[in-house]
């Protein structure tokens, strides 16, 4: 499968495609599932029940989870360090895995 993607998005290949959890067609399908999981993800990072969120929050582990509760819905690979190049500010493999 190949995302059609506007300018200016971040291209994804066909690696990080079959990462994808849900059936996803379009860019704008993606970005709206994408939304939906950053929602939810929200709420569960403001409920107050939420203590290891903020202990860890400034922690690469703390990161690290709330990237995976932003997209655990839509990416098989949340929660992980890009693998990938993309021209968005670093080289992957300076980034620590």
């Amino acid at each position: 499968m190949n995302l059609i993607h506007p300018p200016g998005a971040t291209p994804l290949d066909p690696n990080e495609i079959d990462g994808l959890i849900p059936n996803i067609r379009l860019q704008s399908e993606l970005n709206a599932r994408e939304e939906d999981n950053i929602i939810r993800c929200r709420r569960w990072a403001l409920s107050s029940r939420n203590r290891r969120l903020r202990n860890e929050l400034l922690s690469v582990a703390g990161l690290k989870l709330l990237h995976q509760r932003m997209f655990d819905e839509v990416w098989k690979w949340a929660g992980s360090f890009r693998l990938t190049e993309k021209n968005i500010g670093i080289l992957a493999y300076q980034i620590t895995p």
